[in-house]
């Protein structure tokens, strides 16, 4: 039974019933979702939601009925294009700093996969700007001593030695 009743899901589709002109309790503008096979359907079910049975004998011209095409269908990926996208992701390429390139070229694989959890966490990775050891964050990308921090560091330093000696 449960089975059948899957294989008659599928059957439906969504359709959005809009009313174009106010009619009893719906105003204009007013939509209802709907499960349904056809307009008509659409139609009968649209007013049993708006809880007006009424509606049920008033023209179609009052409704604009559409099928919803933008149904998602929860669409997994395959470990092998999964596996592809981490690749382009670490790609020398791609890394540290281009990552929308890599969004890009994993598109190209399937669209929405650079979304997938473990595909967008390993481009965040890959993207993220890191200090490498021996190097602190006062230190210019080349290694040396960052111009700006070493002023600081100097005033501060000289400000800490006039505290320290005694006043005459």
């Amino acid at each position: 039974m449960i089975k059948f009743k899957s294989y008659l899901e599928e059957a439906f589709s969504s359709w959005t019933v809009t009313a174009v002109k106010s009619v009893n309790k719906v105003k204009k503008g007013d939509s209802k979702t709907v499960k349904a096979q056809n307009t008509s359907q659409a139609l009968k079910k649209s007013a049993k939601a708006w809880g007006d049975e009424a509606l049920n004998a008033v023209s179609s011209k009052y409704f604009k009925v559409t099928k919803d095409t933008s149904e998602s269908i929860e669409e997994g990926f395959s470990a092998k294009e999964i596996k592809m996208a981490i690749g382009i992701a670490s790609d020398p390429r791609y890394k540290g700093g281009n990552m929308t390139g890599a969004s890009k070229a994993i598109e190209k694989i399937k669209k929405g996969l650079s979304s997938e959890k473990q595909v967008a966490a390993v481009l965040r990775k890959q993207n993220e700007k890191t200090i490498p050891q021996g190097k602190t964050a006062m230190t210019s990308p080349t290694g040396g001593p960052n111009k700006k921090d070493t002023a600081k560091l100097i005033k501060l330093r000289k400000m800490l030695d006039r505290e320290k000696k005694p006043n005459k």
